[in-house]
Order: structure tokens, then sequence, then C-alpha cells
């Protein structure tokens, strides 16, 4: 049954969780200290009712960071929410202690002033992740936990889209542009697809900043010194995106893949949907001759050692590229694509998923 509660009614309240959330945050935190004091104590609590509270403690201090407003210097300085990086150690607690993380990356909005204190308590933290998720990089089969730490660090980039887009912090938060390159890295798609996100946003947020005064060549502005500093990143997340791309066992067997690369499964066809996305989103800033390059050079890479199927499918897999970013290549390339069109001439008749990706290119 739906009520009706005038507007009035409803501001008054929500005015009155505001003006209570300090206090309401404050006790939260006082049931979680103490029953941490009673285990210290050697009282007989068991671990798995403090777990329990610790929970519902987390869970109670999202709803209020949700709707109530909680002060920001409060928040920033608060021991539950600081606790919340500490939980993240445990399997038990991880979920809702990201969960408060993230509220708090959602909530407040780093281009305002007075929410910086909750910059400068959640960045560091974040960024310390950072060896604990190197550390799971190469396990492809399990990847809950790393997905659980990237959804982190890709959280923290995109609320903090404003500062990165800006030239009076961008050198200083490449850190985090780093670090979603080392989640793009990561062997699971699932892991990787987080921050192929994160890097379309940055190339919006760059491509919707005003554009520099062109009076003055030789002092460029804001937006040509931001990309500046991006053309590197980019340019690594291009070759991150070209081992990605490839086929792999888990997508299908090579005999299926020949018959039809689009019939494997709609998780590989989304997966190349992505690829081809950030691919163009890479060409904003390397441009159509820079990404040539880069996919030239990894056709030669997959022409030059390997099995013949490992041959097929990095051929296949750069040829994909090289449509991807079509709208790119100037009319009067004359090296890569005269490349490409001559290996393809070349191909084995038993290669057809590459001799496909070379037709439609």
């Amino acid at each position: 049954r739906r009520l009706c509660i005038p507007r009035a009614r409803r501001e008054a309240y929500a005015e009155f969780l505001k003006s209570a959330s300090s206090g309401a945050v404050a006790a939260m935190t006082s049931v979680a200290e103490a029953t941490v004091e009673l285990q210290r104590c050697g009282a007989p609590v068991e671990a798995a009712v403090v777990t329990r509270l610790h929970s519902r403690t987390f869970g109670c201090l999202h709803a209020w960071m949700s709707c109530a407003d909680v002060p920001a210097e409060v928040l920033a300085s608060n021991r539950l929410f600081l606790w919340a990086f500490e939980a993240l150690a445990g399997a038990e607690l991880f979920d809702v202690a990201s969960d408060v993380i993230v509220e708090a990356l959602r909530a407040y909005d780093c281009s305002q002033p007075a929410n910086l204190c909750i910059v400068d308590a959640v960045a560091p933290r974040i960024m310390n992740l950072r060896p604990r998720f190197e550390a799971l990089a190469p396990r492809r089969d399990d990847d809950d936990d790393a997905f659980g730490l990237a959804r982190l660090f890709c959280e923290m980039g995109e609320a903090y889209m404003p500062l990165i887009a800006s030239p009076q912090n961008a050198r200083q938060m490449l850190t985090i542009v780093d670090l979603e390159l080392c989640c793009a890295r990561h062997a699971s798609r699932k892991v990787a697809g987080l921050a192929l996100r994160f890097f379309y946003k940055l190339s919006r947020a760059w491509t919707k900043m005003p554009e520099d005064d062109e009076d003055d060549p030789a002092r460029p502005g804001a937006k040509a010194q931001l990309h500046k500093l991006l053309v590197e990143p980019f340019a690594q997340l291009v070759d991150i995106c070209l081992r990605h791309a490839r086929r792999t066992d888990d997508d299908g067997t090579p005999e299926e893949f020949d018959r039809d690369e689009l019939a494997l499964s709609e998780e590989f066809g989304r997966h190349r949907q992505d690829i081809a996305d950030a691919l163009g989103d890479c060409a904003f800033f390397l441009g159509g001759e820079g990404m040539l390059e880069k996919i030239g050079a990894d056709l030669a890479r997959s022409t030059a050692a390997g099995t013949p199927r490992e041959m097929a499918d990095g051929l296949e897999a750069g040829l994909f590229a090289l449509k991807a970013i079509a709208d790119w290549v100037p009319h009067a390339e004359d090296r890569v694509v005269p490349h490409a069109v001559r290996l393809l001439l070349q191909l084995p008749r038993d290669w057809p998923a590459t001799l496909r990706a070379g037709a439609g290119c």
C-alpha cells in the first residue's frame, strides 16, 4: 500500500535525520568497539555473533550515509568508517565493508571542498590494497576476490574523475590511472571489464573539457596538457586490449571458433564489443597513426613465433582491432593496412576465423 506523505513532512524528517546523523554514527561506533573490547577481555562471546553484529553495524552505517547526509568531517575521522578498510582483510565482512566504502565514494562529491577530507581518508587506503590485488592477478579461475578489490579501485576512479580530469591534480592523480591499468591487465575478463568502463568515462571527461585558446600554441592549455599526460596510459591500454581480444579455451574449441566466432557465447560477443569500444577510446589520444603502429606491431608479433593455432588467433585478434578503429585510419595509409592485406592473401585456407576477420577489415 502506498502512503501519501506531505512534502513538508518528508523534508522535515530528512532534516531530522541529518541533524541526528552524527550522534547515530557515534552510537554505532560505540557498539562495534564494545564488542571488540569484550573479546579482548576474554568474555565468552562467539566469533560468529560478533561478526554478525559488525555486519549489521556496517549495514546501518551504510543506510545512514545513503539517507541522512552524515557530515564529511564526521565520517572522515570516524573509527567505524575507517575500520571498514581493515575489515576488507576477512571474507566475512568484505562485502558489507565494501558497500560502506563505495557509498562514501558515491555520496561525497570530490569537487566540493568540504568533502576533500573524505578523499584524503579514502584514496590512500584504497591505494594500499594494490599489492593484495597484484598477488591475485595471475589467478583466472577464482576471480571473486580480485573482482571485489577491482570494484573499489574503479569506483574510486569514477568518483574522483573531476580531480583526474583537472590540470591542477592530473599529474598527482595519475597513480589512480595506473591502478586502473593494473585492473585491466588482470587475466579475468570480468575484472578487466570494470577498468574498461573507467577509461571510457575518462576519455569522455577529457572530450567535455573546454577547448584551449589556440592563439598561443607555444603555451598549451589545460586540455592539451592533460592529453599529453594520458597518451602513455592509453597506449598501454591498447596493448592490454589486443591481448584480451584473443580467443581463449574458455570461449570454446578452435573448431567452434572457426565455424562462427559470434556463436561461441553471448559473453564473448559482449566482451568483443567492449574491447572495440575501448580501442575507440584509445584512438582519441593516440590518433589513427598511433593506433595503427600499435596494431601493426601486434600483427608482426603474431606471425613471428608460436604454434599455428596461436598465430591464427593472434592474427584474428589484430585484424579485429584494425576493423574496430577503421574510422580513424587515414585514407592514404600505406604501411599497416597493405601489410594486413598481404598477410590475408598468404593465410592458409584452414584458418577461416582469421580470413573472416581480414575480410571484415
